[in-house]
């Protein structure tokens, strides 16, 4: 369901309240109903469906739970992706490569490593039947840098303190 998009997605997160409303969409999916997500789709994954309001596309974006979890493991330590600590264990790859931000670039490259890593092929490929992860980065960069700027230095600084803890840095794009 993580790979759905995203306004399709609701009907399994927000409307999808026993098995038979589960077995329906999934009977939907199988039969094309809902389409299967596309390079240019932002995928269910990218959202928190706490914050979920389908018809405001920016609610909620760039907080799904999957997605935060994985920039954590990828750029400050797998552990901080489970659970915060607050004894630190040794540097990640943040510190490391001295990232000081959370960039529309970087959490792209992440949303890319969830959706190989949700899909079935066994071995990296930009092209995975129709879906290509080249388009899919480009795109969604895209679409972030197009964002209302009111919503990316909310979301980015919010993002930063949520997920590298720099606090005083605010991504200027």
């Amino acid at each position: 369901m993580l790979l759905l998009p995203w306004q399709d997605a609701q009907r399994f997160w927000v409307e999808g309240k026993s098995t038979v409303d589960v077995d329906s969409i999934m009977s939907d999916i199988r039969s094309g109903v809902i389409p299967p997500l596309k390079s240019d789709s932002l995928p269910a994954f990218l959202f928190s469906f706490a914050k979920y309001k389908p018809d405001q596309i920016y609610s909620g974006l760039l907080f799904g739970p999957l997605l935060i979890a994985a920039f954590k493991c990828i750029f400050t330590s797998p552990s901080s992706a489970i659970e915060p600590k607050f004894v630190r264990t040794k540097a990640g790859n943040a510190q490391k490569l001295d990232i000081k931000a959370v960039t529309p670039e970087l959490l792209v490259y992440v949303a890319a490593q969830v959706r190989f890593a949700l899909c079935p092929i066994q071995s990296w490929s930009a092209k995975d039947g129709k879906f290509n992860l080249n388009h899919f980065y480009d795109n969604l960069v895209k679409f972030l840098y197009g964002a209302p700027a009111q919503w990316r230095e909310k979301t980015f600084r919010a993002l930063n303190e949520y997920v590298i803890h720099f606090v005083s840095v605010c991504c200027c794009f």
